[in-house]
């Protein structure tokens, strides 16, 4: 019996040194038969050999059971990406940021992952829209103009200063370098129920379904024309006397569309010529790259919104669960001219609609190809490419308007950020407002 014990102990005994042989010092699995055990101390067990349940490379493994491969299963990746989906349910753009990023220290090219931060920086950019607008608002609904004077400091510069450089170009950036990692994926896809859509503190509704690359260019184009806009303000001198701007607020009340063109312009002649504020749209001396830059941004953002419905357009796959689609009403499995667009918060969209977005779209082509004018991405190189009035004219008819504005006139917006001219933007303006003033004069 002893001896029996003895023989059984020493097979044992032998078994176990010629699996640990082959196991942990030679790169095998030691784990068959028996609970995972880490024979990788001090090194990274992602090969072939044993990748235990206790990791000791976080970073890179994220096995949460011992599958004995070189595959990665994923599965603390998916963690983050499913605990980022729950903060954007809940409108919480940077905590669903920090989700994301966490899952893609762990998979640097998970697909959902880096959608996910192009999400989050939506929805970080629409609570900073909502900052802005409601300081904006507040001085309208409190009464007060911009202090007179040689001070420097008004209320943009502090919103400039405080809330837009702090807390939006940046994350601009970051999002913009996300796009361009998930236009690089295989038709790429982002599957979540509702994401709120909140502006100005104002719920809109949600978005939510299958998000593919049609919403990565809508997402892009909101970013970019906000992010193009604001950087104006970095260089664009703008202390201007809010008590005029009050007077705007009444201008838009006026029932009869030329009227309400004769008093619009007054309103914004007394704005621009103020003798208080004589610099007011003047370009800083130091400021013509980045003028540059916001202008060539704008131009992007318009782009961005025509490939939106270009991509849509060009979708054949079911359209039920997308958030932005098109109605396949013939059934044919791909868009034709005339079927209408489904969009988050109005969903599809009636002919006077459509009329509408076709208008708008009309003047983001008229727009991108006049900020692109000039640059590398100039859409006719050979000819300059101005800015037609007759573009708005388009939109005032879907809108029920007549056509009130002057067809022939046209704006030279890239000549703008062509010249080192620190009046081109007020001289612009003025220019404008004076054809529209012999138009519709004062009465």
């Amino acid at each position: 019996m002893r001896a029996r014990s003895l023989a059984f102990l020493l097979i044992s005994l032998v078994l176990f040194l010629m699996l640990a042989s082959c196991g942990g010092n030679g790169g095998g699995d030691d784990d068959t038969g028996m609970p995972p055990i880490d024979d990788d101390a001090g090194e990274d067990d992602d090969a072939a050999g044993d990748d235990d349940i206790a990791d000791d490379d976080t970073t890179i493994d994220d096995d949460t059971a011992d599958d004995d491969s070189a595959a990665d299963d994923d599965s603390a990746a998916n963690y983050w990406i499913e605990d980022g989906k729950k903060w954007l349910r809940a409108a919480e753009g940077d905590k669903a940021r920090l989700s994301f990023l966490k899952a893609l220290e762990i998979v640097p090219d998970h697909p959902e992952g880096l959608y996910g931060m192009v999400l989050a920086n939506t929805v970080h950019n629409m609570d900073v829209l909502s900052i802005v607008w409601d300081y904006l608002l507040s001085f309208f609904e409190n009464g007060g103009p911009v202090n007179r004077g040689d001070s420097s400091e008004g209320v943009i510069d502090w919103l400039i200063s405080t809330i837009l450089s702090a807390f939006l170009n940046d994350r601009c950036e970051e999002l913009f370098h996300y796009a361009d990692l998930v236009h690089q994926l295989e038709n790429p896809t982002f599957l979540i129920d509702a994401i709120p859509i909140i502006i100005a503190w104002t719920n809109y509704g949600t978005m939510g379904g299958e998000f593919d690359e049609s919403d990565v260019y809508a997402m892009e184009s909101y970013s970019y024309l906000f992010d193009g806009l604001t950087r104006h303000l970095f260089v664009v001198d703008l202390n201007f006397d809010m008590s005029l701007a009050f007077a705007l607020q009444d201008v838009f009340n006026i029932p009869d569309p030329s009227e309400m063109m004769s008093a619009l312009v007054v309103a914004l002649k007394n704005l621009v010529d103020d003798p208080h504020y004589p610099n007011f749209l003047v370009i800083d001396e130091n400021g013509f790259e980045d003028l540059r830059l916001a202008g060539f941004r704008m131009g992007n953002g318009f782009d961005k919104m025509l490939k939106t419905f270009a991509s849509v357009e060009a979708e054949t796959d079911p359209q039920n669960d997308d958030v932005i689609a098109y109605v396949d009403k013939n059934g044919n499995g791909k868009y034709d001219d005339g079927e209408p667009f489904v969009i988050p918060t109005f969903g599809e969209l009636d002919a006077d609609q459509m009329a509408v977005l076709q208008a708008v779209l009309g003047i983001a082509e008229g727009l991108r190809n006049s900020f692109w004018d000039g640059t590398d991405n100039d859409v006719d190189p050979n000819n300059p490419n101005p800015f037609s009035m007759d573009l708005l004219n388009n939109l005032l008819q879907a809108l029920g308007w007549p056509r009130i504005l002057p067809g022939w006139l046209t704006i030279d917006i890239g000549s703008i950020y062509r010249t080192n001219d620190p009046y081109a933007i007020k001289n612009t303006v003025n220019l404008v407002l004076n054809i529209l003033g012999l138009i519709f004069p004062a009465s």
